[in-house]
């Protein structure tokens, strides 16, 4: 399904509509890095390009690239709200405790990439590769991770309150934990 408004954002970083946003990210990389310094592949043509035309190249790309990262999430969600139901009926798991291996599990039996949910969620994806594996030392601060968790547990289509629960009472446990051992 694809909206002709975003048309010049492919055209800007010089891909098609039917590619998928990791080459979107990609094409933004190295346009970019291509622009942003004088690379050797522009030395010869850099005479013509002036200072302002080059920072205004940067500017396009940057918006190409968060406007097609709209997009992209928008039609990630339409996909996963058309397919909620079909999502439902599958045998979820059902956990009294929700942990890092339990998330991790939902979501496959989902049959949902890590790097699909992260796009649709916006939760940087290794963040929520920590989260699954309760990587604890490299997680961000806490307040950032209670909205993580929550907005991961809403993807999940799962209790956000009780999920963010269990899960922020694991990441405080193991803070008792450390002290405990360090004794």
């Amino acid at each position: 399904m694809f909206d002709s408004e975003y048309q010049k954002y492919f055209e800007i970083l010089e891909i098609t509509p039917d590619s998928p946003f990791s080459e979107v990210r990609s094409s933004f990389l190295h346009l970019s890095e291509l622009y942003a310094t004088k690379s050797s592949a522009l030395v010869s043509i850099m005479d013509s390009i002036s200072e302002g035309k080059r920072k205004e190249i940067l500017i396009q790309l940057k918006e190409a690239y968060h406007e097609l990262k709209k997009y992209y999430s928008i039609e990630t969600k339409v996909v996963l709200n058309s397919t909620k139901d079909s999502i439902s009926k599958r045998r979820i798991p059902e956990f009294e405790v929700f942990s890092g291996k339990a998330l991790k599990l939902i979501r496959e039996v989902m049959g949902t990439e890590l790097e699909d949910a992260a796009l649709a969620t916006g939760i940087p994806h290794k963040h929520l590769k920590s989260i699954e594996l309760e990587e604890y030392d490299i997680l961000p601060p806490s307040g950032y991770l209670k909205a993580y968790v929550k907005k991961y547990a809403e993807y999940l289509y799962l209790d956000k309150t009780k999920v963010t629960e269990d899960y922020m009472k694991r990441y405080h446990n193991r803070d008792k934990k450390k002290d405990q051992d360090s004794y």
